[in-house]
């Protein structure tokens, strides 16, 4: 593969599951960004308008932005969308021809998100950089892209699932 020693599957095997393991943080983040800021879709700006029925009507995905605007219109930071095909793609970067294909990924999903009216240019990039963000403190703290076990994300997952259960019950 690009880049890599094929006869080394734990350093690719390692590149797959990674993201995994960083899900629960960087969902986590999201969702305490989300109800800390509580800020308002730009569909539910257009909807809020004087004229936001006939406004949304003329859009290209207009039930896309009357559902966004109804019934999740104040969660537009951080793109949590972002954030996710960031992490995702992430392996990517690290092999050799394959910048591109993560840049395509996260523009792409930046691009649409926008398109939709689900997020202000500023979400998407704070999503972008929020994960980038969480990667970056992940290797300072000496786990890398090249260092996750078979059992990581299950651990990783389990852990979330006690944080999840222990924050809404109190």
């Amino acid at each position: 593969i690009l880049g890599l020693d094929t006869d080394n599957s734990n350093q690719i095997f390692s590149m797959a599951v990674y993201p995994l393991v960083l899900w629960p943080l960087v969902a986590i983040v999201m969702f305490e960004l989300k109800n800390a800021t509580r800020r308002s879709r730009p569909a539910k700006k257009d909807i809020d308008r004087p004229d936001g029925e006939q406004w949304i009507q003329r859009k290209k995905f207009p039930m896309t932005s009357q559902f966004l605007a109804k019934y999740n219109g104040d969660q537009s930071f951080p793109s949590g969308d972002v954030m996710m095909a960031v992490l995702m793609a992430l392996p990517l970067w690290y092999l050799d021809g394959c910048q591109h294909l993560f840049v395509a990924i996260t523009l792409l999903s930046a691009l649409g998100r926008m398109y939709v009216l689900a997020h202000h240019l500023s979400d998407v990039i704070a999503g972008f950089l929020l994960t980038l963000g969480i990667h970056h403190a992940a290797i300072s703290v000496g786990y890398g892209l090249y260092l996750a076990k078979w059992w990581h994300p299950l651990l990783a997952i389990t852990l979330y699932a006690i944080f999840h259960r222990v924050t809404k019950s109190g």
